[in-house]
């Protein structure tokens, strides 16, 4: 009979039997991804790109970053939890069983002198499988595996964007030790040229107007100087929350000065970067949990077989359970015959889906080559900016010497040599922060070419567990 039952489900869909829906195949590469950069270098970075620094301090801070922060920590969370739920919906494809079981009693008073009473038991197990004809159940439990991949892609983007962050805060950090140690330097020139101002003033040499004048620009690299001083207190706050710290935390940073830039590395074909950037890896791994989405919305359009058995006990008597027993097996068809297109309207939002993450991807991919384009043209004209105003400091610092001597001599008044002065110094604090821009832009490549440094990380213990 049970036999039967199938073969009769079966027939009434003849043109459905033997068709099984699939995931649609996409092919991701475009004419995009087999170009080359406009510029690149000869030398091939580092893994863990940072390393190519040679600095102590700054591989600490990374190392400690990628064990300790815990937005990080965050994201391994999210890929736990996508993968608990890929196994939990994988359980669907297998049967499933429940216990059930009931006690009751019942006393009879109507012979108040003789009265009665009786006790039942029963139990039972049910047992329920549905057979999946047409992948409905696979594809979907593929698409949260898919979302699985797309959670660890995106842990390893974080942890991209952490490293990068820690070594952009940290040649931040030295940008404003220098900008701070320059004011210094700048303040004691100034005080000594408000010295000299004041000395020549007594001997009718200088103006009341020159004074002021000196004394406005020691006033504002004082004020200046308590910028910089909140900037440094910012930025290793900064650094000590991105490490897992609290912000007070202590990290000991002891470097006052730029390490060596490293040689401009090779940023190879840009095809490299489907491989390198985590983030076009999430996206890959979307559009492909909503291509199984589609297929399962399809499947959902089918008739579905499910089958049940179960076996049942009960006796008034406890003696008599085993004896007392009784068992069924059923196989039902269901299929959607009306539902106001609801199942259809399904399918067109997942497809729609799938178009829209399709469109993600190219938009992921050209924003990948976008970010190393733009990193590598910032670092090549910063170098030229930065030579142009060295130059524009040197020929300064020779208009102040020329300034001062005529200043002196009588030739001229005070105003030249402080507009000269203001120029040299502001030329000073100017190439640091260039200086400070160029490192940053190089941080911006190594970032924009992403790196499968990131795989290294995904054994390391979170929060005391270890994956």
């Amino acid at each position: 009979m049970r036999n039967k039952l199938l073969a009769i489900s079966l027939l009434a869909f003849p043109a459905l039997s033997g068709c099984k829906t699939t995931p649609v195949e996409r092919e991701l590469k475009t004419d995009l991804t087999t170009l080359e950069f406009s510029t690149s270098g000869t030398v091939q970075a580092a893994d863990k790109w940072w390393t190519d620094f040679n600095n102590d301090e700054l591989n600490k801070l990374i190392e400690n970053g990628l064990s300790g922060n815990l937005g990080l920590m965050e994201a391994w969370q999210r890929i736990k939890q996508a993968n608990y739920s890929a196994l939990k919906h994988g359980a669907s494809l297998k049967p499933t069983a429940d216990f059930t079981s009931n006690y009751s009693t019942r006393h009879d008073h109507i012979n108040e002198a003789n009265p009665r009473s009786s006790e039942s038991y029963s139990f039972g197990i049910t047992a329920a499988y549905e057979l999946d004809l047409w992948g409905k159940i696979s594809s979907e439990q593929n698409a949260y595996l898919a979302d699985a991949k797309a959670s660890k892609a995106d842990y390893e983007a974080t942890a991209i964007v952490i490293a990068s962050q820690i070594a952009e805060r940290w040649m931040q950090l030295i940008s404003e030790k220098q900008q701070l140690e320059v004011l210094k330097r700048q303040l004691e020139t100034n005080k000594n040229h408000l010295d000299l101002m004041k000395t020549r003033f007594r001997n009718s040499l200088a103006t009341a107007l020159d004074i002021y004048q000196q004394q406005q620009t020691v006033d504002q690299i004082v004020s200046e100087l308590n910028k910089w001083q909140a900037s440094i207190k910012l930025s290793e706050h900064a650094l000590a929350v991105l490490t897992g710290k609290p912000p007070k935390f202590d990290l000991n940073l002891k470097q006052e000065q730029f390490p060596v830039l490293p040689a401009l590395p090779s940023t190879g074909v840009t095809s490299e970067l489907l491989i390198n950037r985590p983030d076009i890896k999430s996206a890959i791994a979307k559009l492909e949990a909503a291509d199984l989405r589609v297929a399962s919305a399809k499947a959902s359009k089918l008739p579905a077989i499910r089958l049940s058995a179960s076996a049942n006990y009960s006796s008034a008597e406890l003696s008599d359970v085993f004896e007392n027993w009784y068992s069924n097996f059923a196989a039902g068809l269901t299929a959607p015959l009306f539902d106001g297109e609801k199942l259809d309207n399904e399918e067109k939002i997942k497809q729609s889906i799938a178009e829209q993450k399709l469109l993600s991807y190219r938009q992921t991919v050209l924003t990948a080559l976008k970010e190393v384009e733009d990193a590598l043209v910032k670092e090549y004209y910063q170098h030229k900016q930065l030579a142009a105003v060295r130059r524009e400091l040197e020929n300064s610092r020779k208009t102040l010497t020329e300034a001062k001597g005529r200043y002196l001599n009588g030739l001229s008044d005070y105003l030249p040599v402080l507009t000269a002065l203001l120029k040299v110094q502001n030329l000073e604090r100017s190439i640091i922060t260039k200086k400070s821009s160029l490192y940053l832009y190089r941080l911006q490549l190594h970032k924009a070419l992403g790196g499968t440094w990131t795989a290294s990380i995904n054994s390391t213990t979170k929060n005391g567990e270890t994956e």
